[in-house]
Formats: structure tokens, sequence, C-alpha cells
């Protein structure tokens, strides 16, 4: 449960360094902070020994749960591909591309999108992830606990 809590708390950082900039899909919110102040850019940064260039603007999410887990922090608005189980949050799933699976994504669609930021909660097959390398699309992979701690006694 820790190392699932910090995995979310690493999206959430990586996101809020985000900022207000980047692309969004057409029509919808951009979630996220809604200050007035410029936000530091704090980039690049390595999360999960992955490197992330610049702020993520425009971001595909191959996984029903980091796709919840964008929307519930308030960035469903750089969401602009989402994986073909996503069912949550039901208003959104209709404003958004299906980009396939962790499996077997779209890898074109992917593309015709621009993310800035692929991000699934399973490692992909190599010759995806070698090819979204070439592509330049980071590929953040958040992966499930493995375990759950004690409970308190």
């Amino acid at each position: 449960m820790k190392r699932f809590l910090a995995m979310i708390w690493t999206l959430g950082l990586l996101l809020a360094m985000a900022g207000c900039g980047g692309k969004e899909a057409p029509g919808s919110d951009s979630g996220g902070s809604k200050g007035g102040g410029k936000e530091p850019d704090n980039f690049p940064v390595v999360v999960n020994n992955e490197d992330i260039p610049a702020k993520p603007g425009a971001v595909v999410s191959l996984s029903p749960g980091t796709t919840e887990m964008l929307f519930a922090m308030g960035y469903g608005g750089r969401v602009v591909g989402i994986g073909a189980y996503d069912d949550y949050p039901t208003a959104e799933m209709d404003r958004h591309h299906r980009c396939g699976t962790v499996l077997s994504p779209d890898r074109e669609a992917i593309r015709g999108l621009e993310p800035d930021l692929l991000v699934a909660a399973a490692p992909l097959i190599e010759s995806d992830l070698v090819w979204f390398q070439q592509q330049n699309i980071p590929v953040l992979v958040l992966p499930r606990a493995d375990t759950l701690p004690a409970p308190p006694s």
C-alpha cells in the first residue's frame, strides 16, 4: 500500500509541477492548479527511471486506474487519450480518444494525439516501449502495489 501511495504521490507531484501550460483536449476543463501565479519549471525530472523532459500538457493513460487517478487529482483536462477498458469518470469517456490497452496500444492513434507523456499501470511490451521511445514519447509506468501493510494493532 505504501508503494501504491508513493506512486500516486509521485504522479500527483509530476503533474502539479506541470502547471497550467500545454496542450488540452478540445472542450475539456483544464483541471489542475487554478492559482494566478506562475508555477516553477522543475524539468527535466526522472520518475521511476523515466526521463520526463518537459511539463506534460497532453497525457495518454492506458490503464483504468491511472486514468481515474488523473481525473480525481484534477488533471482530466490534460488527458487526451484513454485506454480501451476505461469507464470512469463516465461523463468524460466519450470526450477522449480510445488508444488501446497496455498489451496492445494503438500506436498511430497515440502518435496522432501528440502526447507529452504516456501513463500505464503495467509495463508495455518491449517492442511497444522501444517504439514510443523512438517517437520521443516518455512512458511512465506506475505499477500496482505487491503487498499491503499490516493493520495497526
